[in-house]
């Protein structure tokens, strides 16, 4: 006997679910709004400047002030239109900058500043890369090459 092959359950599950969402109707909003940061962690070369865009807007996608906190004193931390200016210390360290909007919403960005001669491997200790090397041989004069 030969009978037809049923639709299997996923076919069926994956119906239900693009009906009820067709139904739902609806615009989903984020309550308080968004604020939107250009990262979520930024590594920074000690001394260096480092430019971060910001966008915040309220529930309807309307662009909104906001402000920022910062952690530390690792960094200095300067706002000019929705641009974040970090200017890195030459201390080798991390910073949480925080982002608030009028609306309530909030957005963290994670800053570390580094030195690409400085390893470190933990415990507080630091390997150093350097490129200048001083002879240290010395046989007092005996003569010997």
């Amino acid at each position: 006997m030969c009978s037809k092959p049923a639709a299997s359950r996923p076919t069926w599950i994956l119906v239900f679910l693009a009906l009820a969402l067709a139904c739902a109707g609806g615009d989903v909003k984020p309550a308080g709004g968004v604020v939107r940061t250009e990262w979520k962690v930024a590594s920074i070369q000690a001394g260096e400047t480092l430019r971060l865009g910001v966008e915040a807007t309220d529930s309807d996608g309307v662009p909104v002030a906001f402000t920022v906190s910062e952690g530390s004193e690792c960094a200095s931390v300067t706002v000019s239109g929705g641009v974040i200016t970090v200017v890195a210390g030459t201390a080798l360290c991390e910073q949480r900058i925080v982002v608030t909007s009028s609306t309530g919403a909030v957005a963290e960005v994670t800053v570390h500043v580094f030195d690409p001669m400085v390893m470190d491997i933990g415990d507080g200790l630091l390997i150093r890369y350097v490129n200048a090397f001083t002879w240290k041989w010395n046989d007092d004069d005996s003569g010997g090459t």
